[in-house]
């Protein structure tokens, strides 16, 4: 599977694709005071990988990552997910995902999503934004991976990348995106 994520990637990320217009928020890293947590917020652009190691180096504690993303870099979501993964941190979606964050909150030990949360999901795209196969094998490999239901991948997969589906909270803890639906947090 890590051969066919880094060939996938490589594919994505191919030189000369037109820059990306950032119409939502840059993104905001920052620790939760006393939560023992860390917010990821905006859009997931470049950067927001190594801010968010430089967090988890400051608040090395931090067992929960609380997210409301919108849109995203592809290779800095696998690389959140990498670094969530390797240090077993829960996720948490209070309000909005996208795919992106959606590829980022799989990672999670605990998935927490409430009745306010609101997963905008469709297919992903290369960086000048066409739906390939190889975007497809890797987004479904991912989502596999973390035990999300096949049913749940082809409605990803046949949503346009123009478009959007809004699974129901009883959908996501069905297909296995989100283990738990409360914001309770061990301590």
């Amino acid at each position: 599977m890590r051969g066919v994520i880094v060939l996938a990637l490589g594919l994505l990320l191919l030189p000369g694709a037109p820059a990306a217009t950032q119409p939502h928020p840059p993104f905001t890293v920052e620790v939760v005071p006393g939560d023992n947590a860390i917010a990821l917020i905006g859009d997931m652009s470049k950067g927001v990988a190594d801010a968010f190691r430089a967090a988890l180096a400051k608040a090395p504690k931090t067992t929960l990552v609380l997210m409301e993303t919108h849109v995203g870099n592809l290779a800095e979501g696998l690389a959140l997910h990498a670094i969530i993964k390797a240090h077993a941190l829960d996720t948490s979606v209070k309000l909005g995902c996208d795919t992106i964050c959606t590829v980022i909150f799989l990672a999670g030990k605990r998935r927490h999503a409430g009745h306010q949360s609101i997963f905008r999901l469709h297919r992903t795209t290369t960086l000048d934004g066409q739906e390939t196969p190889m975007a497809d094998i890797m987004l479904r490999g991912i989502f596999l991976q973390a035990g999300v239901a096949d049913w749940f991948v082809d409605r990803i997969l046949d949503t346009p990348r123009d478009g959007e589906w809004l699974p129901s909270l009883d959908e996501l803890m069905r297909a296995g995106v989100a283990t738990m639906t409360d914001f309770a947090r061990p301590r």
